[in-house]
């Protein structure tokens, strides 16, 4: 079903800042190209991302003698959320230069396998450029270009690119010519697949000689115009940049999609919890890292403030994890926490500001601070005691948005062309007089779906699901209660309702179907 915070249409007269920022907010640009808000606009139902030669460079100095010298415009445009695992897709139209117009999502990582190492994630659904030329890289001025990074700083400081094997699509027009749609399926932490322009997809397994999980943690969507390292990909021209046709990069709209059971009650939380597996109801540590001392999650009732489990730490233990917030927020962070006799831990969030709490009580106590994010938007919670033979004990780690824009309805979005058909064979279940329905269904909104099994022109049985919006394939259970007649031929009809209103109907499917009598 559509992720409303990571999809947006671009059919207003500017940038939607409860969900962008017209700005990269870790990142200035690749040399010597600069994001400047300046080349990011909204209009005729359209992202445009301009790049343009500056009247006059930029230099912005680093320390030590070192210094950027900047020469070009480009843009970014980031969103304020992150997502995880999911379907994302793009439908836009290169920019006619050496300017790359791109669709990825970067962020989360933290602590790696080691303890003492870390890790960061990069998933280019596509990267590309909108014309050739004598440099190597031209190839990516067609087709798709599909790449995941993992960034990984070993123990001793020493930074790696670790990558996928990059997935592509050819396609002999250029990436400028037409508007393309981009797809990514963030299946797992540990795959993805593509999609180019709804075609068969392609796979990919992320680099996983390190973690197994290595794209584990929610990252932002990124929507970004920048210069490509030269001479692999050659500067545009002054001329191409003066062309305020050929170097604008069009983006018609953005979809984001989360994989929900189709025919389940589903309702997004207004204000979600941020620190997922912040009670540890997985039964893991998933979402944490630590080093020294021991972990462990632990399930003995009198050591459980909520729910079924909470975490043990015990000796001079660090459990941490690393958080990606909208930035420049104002968020609520609370757990809770308890130690045995004699023991102190001490509870930490490191944000522009940190902020400490000493933990020296046997029974549960809340611990809680209010803070504003970074402009990175990337914060860490830390649990930790320097004591060998100190023992505490954690549990509902929480961190929610202190003044949330709420979206009372989510926008209802033309992504499809609604349809209702079978996705297979009906097979019938004699031990629960049951039909196991395999369905398919495209959706703009929440709909029904009803499933009427006909004996001619009589109706024998009736049953009506909801539907979430969306692209649905799945099976339904549709229990008959009625004895079937002497006659085994009957007619099962799949329905998509136009509302729960009337008999109207988006589409309808009718498979023939043979079961078995009474007698038999």
């Amino acid at each position: 079903m559509l992720n409303p915070n990571l999809s947006d249409e671009f059919n207003g007269t500017e940038l939607d800042n409860s969900k962008w920022l017209d700005h990269h907010p870790t990142w200035r640009g690749r040399e010597p190209g600069i994001f400047l808000p300046s080349q990011v606009s909204v209009a005729d139902g359209f992202l445009q991302i301009r790049g343009e030669k500056l009247k006059e460079e930029i230099v912005v100095r680093r320390g030590r003698g070192h210094k950027d010298v900047y020469t070009i415009a480009g843009g970014a445009v980031v969103s304020k959320n992150s997502g995880h695992f999911g379907y994302y897709e793009c439908r836009c139209k290169a920019a006619a230069t050496t300017m790359s117009t791109t669709f990825w999502f970067s962020g989360g990582g933290g602590i790696g396998p080691n303890g003492c190492d870390s890790y960061g994630q990069e998933w280019d659904i596509q990267e590309c450029v909108g014309r050739r030329g004598d440099f190597d890289g031209k190839y990516f001025a067609s087709g798709m270009h599909s790449n995941g990074h993992y960034w990984y700083t070993d123990c001793d400081g020493e930074k790696h690119d670790h990558r996928a094997d990059q997935v592509t699509f050819e396609d002999p027009g250029l990436a400028s010519a037409a508007f393309h749609v981009y797809g990514g399926w963030w299946k797992d932490a540990t795959e993805a697949s593509y999609y180019y322009d709804n075609g068969p997809a392609k796979h990919q397994t992320f680099y996983n000689k390190i973690s197994d999980t290595p794209f584990d943690k929610p990252m932002r969507m990124n929507l970004v115009s920048e210069t490509h390292p030269f001479p692999w990909i050659e500067l545009p021209t002054d001329e191409e940049l003066a062309d305020p046709v050929k170097s604008v990069a069009v983006y018609d709209w953005v979809r984001g999609y989360s994989l929900v059971d189709f025919d389940a009650s589903y309702a997004a939380e207004p204000n979600p919890n941020m620190a997922t597996n912040g009670g540890f109801e997985t039964g893991d540590l998933d979402q944490w890292k630590g080093r020294g001392g021991s972990r462990s999650v632990v399930s003995s009732p009198e050591h459980v403030h909520d729910g079924k489990y909470a975490v043990r730490l015990h000796g001079a233990a660090l459990l941490s994890r690393l958080v990606l917030l909208k930035p420049e927020t104002d968020y609520d962070y609370s757990c809770y926490a308890k130690v045995t006799p004699g023991s102190t831990f001490t509870c930490v969030l490191k944000s522009d500001d940190t902020f400490t709490a000493k933990v020296t009580e046997q029974q549960y106590e809340r611990k809680s601070f209010r803070f504003r994010t970074p402009k990175s938007g990337n914060i860490r919670i830390e649990v930790s005691s320097s004591g060998e033979d100190h023992e505490g004990y954690f549990d509902n780690f929480v961190i929610r948005e202190s003044n949330p824009d709420i979206l009372e309805q989510p926008p209802i979005v033309d992504a499809f062309q609604e349809r209702i058909e079978f996705g297979g064979e009906v097979i019938f279940d004699d031990r629960d007089n049951a039909l196991a329905v395999p369905i398919i269904y495209a959706a703009n909104q929440d709909r029904q779906v009803r499933l009427t099994l006909r004996h001619g022109d009589s109706v024998v049985s009736q049953t009506t699901i909801e539907a979430n919006a969306g692209l649905a394939n799945g099976i339904v259970k549709f229990v008959v209660q009625e004895d079937f007649s002497d006659s085994g031929r009957y007619a099962l009809h799949a329905s998509l309702m136009a509302d729960g209103n009337s008999d109207a109907t988006i589409g309808e499917a009718v498979q023939q179907i043979t079961l078995p009598t009474a007698n038999q």
